[in-house]
């Protein structure tokens, strides 16, 4: 069960989510449920190491209170301290602001993102709630700052900048990114810092093995799960701009494709007949054929995703014969699976014009491109 998210828009063009297919087939015979204590957190002005040129995160009394570029985790963390600390009645109401300035606004790579991707997209953004004013009092009016403890935070700040450290958090440049820049003359603007939640991490119940269990708590036989299918993975609308929204799903997905390799098959008979079935309908399309065709080998090859793909393929006068692919660096388990399939698919069709195989499309095209290069060779 996988992603069909926001790259596969619908006919009404709304963006289709994952309706959880694969839990509930799951769930048909028995396995359970875990929902994980965690859950991903974003925010709507995310700061992060490389998007904090220029700016501060200023509480409800115009306070710093962080090391603005430390990790975006750790400052949801302070935030929510922070709220708590303030107003522990009614933390969600208290409201966090990113100061800046016109400087940081235009070279600010994050801002200049979120601004046009936002304001391309939805009626009204997240842009559409910054405040801007000439001056640092009239900003801190507008959002409801304390103006003297603003203007104090700026300048204390701007001080430090000046003496190359700030004593205060700590913050510091990183590697290429410069974060030590004074804020300048305005205009200036006040960024809402909106912490919210992107979705829980839930799923089926598995074992360290990536087996499925069931609400006995014991293995259901031969049924694994790996990526956001099983509890402990990322199972709201997908998050695919970090690393580990990759990662789970490829360190689990190997480790289940491991276990499901080690299983002994549950029988060979339909396997056997399977196989002996097709190559009686290979024997018959050859012998069937009616081509016009020099006899002989001929070779052509065609690009890949890794590179060139050599083709050979085996005429008679009327048939093609045989369809072999030589080496070449497709990617094992995608690929290689077209490089499986379609030689007998062309010989069965006599022709290049066969469907390439769901998820290997490149390689598949790359064989019945350099298939039909053999063709026109052989052709009278």
């Amino acid at each position: 069960c996988h992603e069909e998210t926001f790259n596969n828009p619908s006919p009404n063009g709304q963006h289709t989510l994952n309706t959880g297919d694969g839990i509930r087939m799951a769930m048909e015979i028995g396995a359970d449920l875990a929902l994980s204590t965690s859950n991903c957190i974003s925010d709507c002005a995310c700061l992060s190491f490389d998007s904090m040129y220029g700016t501060l995160l200023v509480n409800p009394r115009g306070q710093r209170f962080v090391q603005e570029n430390a990790h975006w985790g750790y400052l949801h963390t302070m935030v929510f301290n922070e709220a708590v600390k303030l107003n522990a009645a009614n933390p969600e109401k208290v409201q966090f602001w990113i100061i800046t300035d016109q400087n940081a606004m235009e070279k600010n790579l994050y801002f200049n993102f979120i601004n046009n991707h936002q304001r391309r997209s939805a009626t009204e953004s997240y842009f559409d709630l910054v405040q801007k004013a000439d001056t640092l009092d009239e900003l801190a009016n507008k959002v409801g700052l304390p103006t003297d403890a603003l203007t104090a935070t700026v300048d204390r700040w701007n001080q430090m900048v000046e003496n190359g450290e700030d004593t205060d958090f700590q913050r510091r440049d990183i590697g290429a990114f410069t974060d030590l820049v004074k804020l300048g003359d305005g205009p200036y603007y006040a960024l809402p810092y909106i912490p919210y939640s992107m979705g829980s991490f839930g799923g089926l119940r598995t074992d360290e093995d990536t087996r499925v269990i069931n609400i006995a708590g014991e293995p259901i036989g031969r049924l694994y799960a790996a990526g956001a299918i099983m509890s402990g993975m990322y199972t709201a609308p997908f998050y695919n701009a970090c690393g580990w929204s990759i990662l789970g799903t490829v360190h689990w997905g190997r480790k289940a494709g491991l276990q499901m390799h080690a299983l002994a098959p549950w029988t060979t008979d339909e396997v056997a007949v399977k196989d002996a079935g097709e190559a009686a309908s290979v024997e018959n399309a050859i012998a069937s054929a009616n081509g016009n065709y020099v006899p002989g080998s001929y070779t052509a090859s065609a690009m890949g995703v890794n590179g060139e793909v050599p083709v050979t393929v085996e005429f008679s006068d009327k048939a093609i014969v045989s369809v072999t692919v030589g080496d070449n660096a497709e990617t094992m388990g995608i690929g290689t699976i077209a490089i499986e399939k379609l030689p007998n698919q062309v010989i069965l069709a006599q022709s290049a014009d066969v469907d390439a195989v769901a998820g290997a499309t490149i390689t598949s095209n790359a064989i019945l491109n350099a298939v039909q290069d053999c063709i026109s060779q052989a052709s009278k």
